[in-house]
């Protein structure tokens, strides 16, 4: 029997972010269906929030979808703002995005908490928090033997970048960076990018380096 696609609402203050992700997502209805924003009330599988919301202070949506909705509810933000983000998880949120996320990787991710949801009845719990500025959790990839820079490479990946990107960002050869991915993917039993990003939506944790500038800040 064929799975029914994730009931999906997006909430922005922003147009050009609605039609951004709606023109996005529409490409993939056999996995998404978009729900109008006012049909929150519904308790849509998975509602995408702009943090962008909480900008101007009122809070009225966000709280009542995490406080009286059995919604999946993710907070989309941007790097430059993760006092945003830190706040909706602080607030409850289920997990955070970026909006620079790639494509393939969003689509994970709402695969994923739809599926949590969906096995879970009400309340899905923790779902991810691939935001490495957003502190949320102690890192849960040590259970799967994980060490720092192969937790932090896996959540690089989540976050879209290429094995290039994450050399470039902390000034490694490619080659090594393709090992820690070899070796992070045989730890947690993964073979390939999307089943990684998967993983890592269940099984949420911080970045060494968002655990390395909380150290920072409480020294």
């Amino acid at each position: 029997m064929a799975v029914p696609p994730a009931r999906v609402a997006l909430i922005s203050p922003h147009d050009v972010v609605v039609a951004g992700l709606t023109s996005l997502l529409d490409r993939h209805r056999s996995r998404v269906e978009l729900v109008r924003s006012e049909a929150v009330e519904a308790d849509p599988d998975v509602v995408l929030y702009d943090v962008a919301g909480l900008a101007g202070g009122d809070r009225t949506v966000f709280d009542r979808l995490v406080n009286h909705s059995t919604s999946v509810v993710i907070a989309m933000g941007r790097d430059h703002r993760p006092d945003l983000l830190n706040d909706a998880l602080a607030q409850g949120a289920d997990g955070c995005l970026l909006l620079s996320i790639r494509e393939e990787e969003l689509l994970a991710a709402l695969d994923a908490a739809t599926t949590r949801r969906r096995l879970g009845g009400t309340g899905a719990g923790s779902v991810m928090c691939a935001c490495p500025s957003a502190r949320r959790a102690p890192r849960l990839g040590i259970s799967a033997g994980l060490n720092d820079r192969e937790s932090d490479t896996l959540s690089l990946i989540a976050r879209g970048l290429s094995n290039e990107d994450i050399a470039d960002r902390h000034r490694l050869s490619v080659n090594t960076v393709k090992t820690n991915v070899r070796s992070a993917y045989a730890k947690i039993g993964v073979h390939s990018r999307s089943q990684a990003v998967l993983w890592i939506m269940r099984h949420g944790f911080d970045t060494a380096d968002s655990r390395e500038s909380g150290r920072h800040r409480h020294s």
